[in-house]
């Protein structure tokens, strides 16, 4: 490849990206009003629902008939539900988005790092009994590895809840809106399924998720250092290491059925990745198009 070729090819790649960043950085798409007071409600609601759960009925309240649910869908189906809340499954379907909503990978590192803090500094703070290391085996519902320690709060639940309120702030309908928080509520209920945590952890991760998502919000629109063309590279670089990985590492509950639904979200962000990044602005550039 010539010095000139090198030079046409890195213009046709970054340029209509540096567009599209410009862009989002002027008029983030986020914006849409109304996100922050439902990030508000669902913290609300969440901690007056753990609350009332607590004092009615004890920190293992709720989990034998929300369990004895699991025998109605195969196990599969309650693995790779759950699985949405591991943080490489949860995170490399936004790949697939980034070209359209280019904020999104790096509100999602963010995200990553505040609501990791929070859950692994709340798990060790609070270091609760699972319900394995409770209840004698054989007597509820299991899906995938026994886990003992460190139940309160749900980590799964809080990635989910996390990405569902940067997903709700960019959403522009309360429909959409409504949707995401079923799907995170989902996640959380199918942790109280597959065994591995009580409803409180699931209550407390939903407030700890809500939270993470408004700091994250606040962080991203303070310093957008992500939506800057260079950064933003190396940020789909790093999430095509997470599908790559996802690939090789297909998680906890692989398994236990959910390794098919790993694969294919890895295998469709990088194609996302593929196309977006590098085909269509090739092909847009060559047909004399503004590569967008």
């Amino acid at each position: 490849m010539t010095r000139g070729t090198a030079t046409a090819l890195r213009h046709a790649l970054l340029d209509p990206l540096a567009t599209r960043l410009e862009a989002a950085r002027t008029a983030p798409a986020w914006h849409a009003p109304g996100g922050d007071r439902w990030l508000a409600a669902i913290a609300a609601v969440s901690l007056a629902l753990a609350a009332l759960l607590l004092a009615s009925l004890g920190p293992h309240g709720l989990f034998t008939p929300i369990n004895r649910i699991g025998p109605l869908l195969p196990n599969a189906a309650w693995a790779s539900l759950t699985s949405m809340g591991g943080t490489l499954t949860a995170l490399v379907p936004v790949l697939i988005f980034a070209r359209r909503y280019p904020a999104l990978l790096w509100a999602a590192l963010i995200a990553l790092l505040i609501g990791g803090a929070l859950s692994q500094g709340l798990k060790e703070l609070l270091d609760t009994a699972r319900p394995p290391a409770v209840l004698p085996p054989g007597t509820f519902h299991l899906v995938g590895p026994a886990y003992f320690s460190h139940s309160t709060p749900s980590g799964h639940t809080i990635t989910a809840f996390t990405l569902a309120g940067i997903a709700i702030r960019l959403a522009r309908s309360a429909g959409w809106r409504g949707a995401w928080v079923l799907a995170a509520t989902l996640v959380g209920i199918s942790r109280v399924i597959v065994g591995a945590h009580w409803p409180l952890d699931v209550l407390l991760g939903a407030a700890t998720g809500a939270c993470a998502a408004w700091l994250t919000l606040r962080v991203v629109d303070a310093w957008p250092i992500g939506l800057r063309p260079v950064p933003h590279v190396l940020l789909v670089a790093l999430w095509c290491l997470f599908a790559i990985a996802r690939l090789v590492h297909p998680g906890a509950y692989a398994d236990a059925g959910a390794r098919p639904l790993a694969v294919v979200l890895a295998v469709l962000a990088l194609v996302a990745a593929l196309y977006g990044y590098v085909i269509r602005p090739i092909r847009a550039t060559d047909a004399g198009g503004p590569g967008r």
